[in-house]
């Protein structure tokens, strides 16, 4: 059996201005779930449980889903298992602090949270500083600096962890991939080598931890159709 573990926003669909417009197309979405008879098949992303559904539509039974960079993990629409968990600090100050900043987006997660500054038109400088003064102070697990995105995890999980807790459920595997495009991805990919699964970078950026890469969405799904 083969094991396909799949970032979302970069991999499966293309990077937009709106991340919560990246909606999947259905043919592809059909795709997946075709595949998903033959493989074993995950999505991975930061996103909540309920987020996520919100761009994908209802999740088949057959596919399997990692959540919030590798909290939780479901079935269809069964939780399977949380991985770890860390209660939030409060966030008013930090709220407070970026409301001025005109395209600032603070996303709040299950653990963790996230400033999105794709959309900022100025002040970047400003809105690092205010985030790395945040996590000063209330010392999270893990700092994620991204391209437009400040990320911070307060529980011991992270892709690759998740990927791990999936693996010990599926068992023994022939092969397994890891395709993904950006900084938690490759987080994931230094995890996960050393268990024999290929990794594979996507778009213009490069891991060290990379079997090979593929250039864009549509190589992606030409990979999966090769298999």
């Amino acid at each position: 059996m083969i094991g396909i573990f799949l970032d979302y926003d970069g991999t499966l669909v293309r990077i937009i201005k709106d991340p919560f417009k990246a909606k999947i197309d259905y043919r592809r979405k059909n795709f997946l779930i075709k595949l998903s008879k033959k493989f074993k098949v995950c999505i991975i992303t930061g996103r909540e449980y309920k987020n996520f559904l919100k761009i994908f539509g209802k999740f088949p039974d057959s596919l399997y889903l990692i959540t919030s960079h590798g909290l939780k993990i479901y079935k269809g629409n069964k939780l399977l298992k949380v991985t770890s968990y860390h209660q939030l600090p409060d966030l008013k100050e930090l709220r407070e602090r970026l409301k001025d900043f005109k395209g600032v987006f603070l996303e709040v997660k299950e653990g963790c949270f996230a400033i999105h500054t794709k959309n900022l038109t100025k002040g970047r400088e400003r809105v690092k500083e205010i985030f790395y003064g945040f996590v000063l102070k209330t010392k999270p697990k893990r700092i994620i600096e991204g391209k437009d995105i400040y990320e911070a995890l307060y529980g011991n999980f992270d892709k690759g962890l998740g990927i791990l807790e999936l693996l010990r459920v599926w068992g023994n595997l022939r092969e397994a991939f890891y395709l993904g495009d950006d900084t938690t991805d490759f987080i994931g990919f230094k995890r996960v080598r050393r268990f024999g699964i290929k990794c594979i970078a996507v778009g213009k950026r490069s891991s060290p931890y990379q079997s090979f890469k593929l250039r864009s969405v549509e190589e992606v799904y030409r990979f999966l159709n090769s298999l």
